[in-house]
């Protein structure tokens, strides 16, 4: 894998894939502090501010999962990375819509904190900046991919013309 920039393209994908399971326990580690914060718990019986924060545990949760996944994707057949992929790109999708409805569906900051100094702009930025370290990740992913299915041709025509 040392031809053509694969070992450059494996370990820039295990650094991607670690930072991606760093974001993830921040997030779900913000999930849970913002979900048992005495604050939060003065809210409305009725009230469902409680499915921000779940949401925010789910996807870190959802993160470490795939991020630590990808790093055994990595080291394994080019089948489980083409699956990687896959999920990857789904999350990065979510991470693009779901602070777009939560920017545009906010009118003036976070509601359910008040004293917090949470701007939906700020909170959009996270997400966003979190969507382009998958986009990176899925771009080195598709480029080991690449490198593999070369490196497979390459041996299956060198075993022919050795046997």
């Amino acid at each position: 894998m040392s031809q053509n920039g694969g070992q450059c393209c494996l370990k820039l994908f295990l650094i991607l894939s670690s930072l991606i399971v760093m974001e993830g326990l921040a997030l779900a580690g913000f999930g849970v502090a913002l979900h048992y914060r005495p604050i939060t718990d003065q809210k409305n019986p009725g009230d469902n501010s409680t499915n921000v924060f779940n949401v925010l545990i789910g996807q870190g949760a959802l993160m470490v999962i795939l991020g630590t996944c990808g790093i055994g994707c990595a080291l394994a057949k080019s089948s489980a990375l083409k699956v990687f992929y896959v999920l990857l790109a789904f999350l990065a999708l979510a991470d693009i819509i779901f602070p777009m409805v939560y920017y545009f569906h906010c009118k003036q900051g976070c509601t359910l904190l008040p004293s917090a100094d949470l701007d939906k702009e700020k909170v959009m930025g996270v997400f966003l900046v979190t969507a382009v370290v998958q986009i990176i990740t899925l771009v080195s992913s598709i480029c080991l991919l690449k490198q593999r299915q070369r490196l497979n041709v390459e041996f299956s025509a060198h075993f022919k013309a050795t046997s």
